[in-house]
């Protein structure tokens, strides 16, 4: 199966930040939303093309457990859109995520691929149990593995 970003990995470590400050200790839960504000995908990196993410809703809530393991939750809606030519497309990216030593995402996921992870570049809208690892020095995911199914890149479509 193909290899992806998750796109509110991008705002993780905000999320991790405010929950450990919330908490005190780093332990707790973070259950005001944050919402991520819009940003441009740079073009290069997944679709060669510039791609327009813009959150229409976002009430997503940060749980850290005892074991540093990072638990977020809530809904996330999104749309992707093409600047160039006007296209866009709403998705639904609410399925919850697990950061641990490895990853693990359920439900409906938005994913960016860049050329350096393992499968190419795309974005990608999964559903189902991923099960995600990265290199701890690079950054960049080794293996994905998804038992649901994909929308295959989301890239052509606009």
């Amino acid at each position: 199966m193909n290899n992806r970003r998750a796109v509110r990995a991008a705002t993780i470590a905000g999320l991790i930040a405010g929950a450990t400050a919330a908490s005190g200790t780093g332990i707790g839960w973070a259950d005001k939303p944050v919402p991520a504000p819009p940003f441009t995908i740079a073009s290069s990196a997944w679709c060669g093309f510039l791609v327009q993410y813009s959150e229409t809703a976002d009430k997503v809530k940060t749980h850290i457990q005892v074991d540093g393991t990072v638990i977020v939750t809530g809904v996330v809606k999104a749309v992707l859109s093409n600047p160039a030519d006007g296209k866009s497309l709403a998705v639904n990216i609410s399925g919850p995520q697990f950061f641990g030593t490895v990853t693990k995402l359920t439900g409906p996921q938005l994913f960016l691929l860049a050329s350096g992870d393992v499968g190419g570049a795309g974005i990608f809208l999964d559903k189902g149990n991923t099960t995600a690892v990265r290199d701890p020095n690079t950054g960049l995911f080794t293996s994905i593995v998804t038992d649901g199914n994909s929308s295959g890149n989301l890239c052509a479509q606009l």
